[in-house]
């Protein structure tokens, strides 16, 4: 996790950003999608975006909505199914593999109680006193990119698959050997 802290004219709101997929809790996701009902053969579809901190509030506070950050597609929860589907052994945070073009024709979900949302972000560093907001993101020198979700539903047939845990393989083709001192 990776705590920030924005301070804004009335508040002090303190993140604690997910930085990798096992960080973003099967528990939050569950809880702030119990008010979603899904239609049959539909799912929803928690979109996951990726990204440095910094490039965040650059993007934030030059207002671009064309920002090109990464997304992950994962498994939240699907409706009463009249086909079998892929679907049927997904598990909530799974990854999915759907085409680009069908998620930009998704339908946004807005979730009441979902404050993990870019949206949410913007609004936030908008309204904050901090001056110093973006030097104090570039001054954390680990690197890792912080996780917001936001949610869309989807058809079921435009889930091509599902990722399932990955396991280690030793490849025959590329060998890498540590770099003597």
């Amino acid at each position: 996790m990776k705590e920030f802290i924005v301070k804004t004219k009335t508040v002090e709101v303190k993140f604690n950003f997910p930085t990798n997929l096992k960080e973003l809790s099967k528990e939050y996701l569950k809880e702030v999608t119990d008010s979603v009902v899904v239609a049959p053969n539909y799912t929803l579809v928690g979109m996951v975006y990726h990204e440095a901190l910094p490039s965040v509030i650059l993007t934030c506070r030059n207002k671009k909505k064309s920002a090109s950050f990464g997304v992950i597609p994962i498994f939240i929860k699907s409706g009463a199914n009249s086909e079998p589907s892929i679907v049927d052994s997904a598990e909530i945070g799974q990854k999915l593999l759907i085409s680009n073009n069908q998620l930009q024709l998704a339908y946004h979900c807005a979730v009441p109680g979902n404050k993990l949302t870019l949206d949410y972000f913007a609004n936030v560093i908008d309204n904050t006193i901090d001056r110093d907001l973006y030097e104090r993101a570039i001054a954390d020198k680990d690197g890792s990119e912080v996780l917001f979700v936001e949610f869309k539903i989807i058809p079921n047939c435009d889930i091509i698959a599902l990722y399932n845990e990955h396991k280690s393989v030793v490849s025959p083709y590329v060998v890498i050997n540590e770099a003597k001192a």
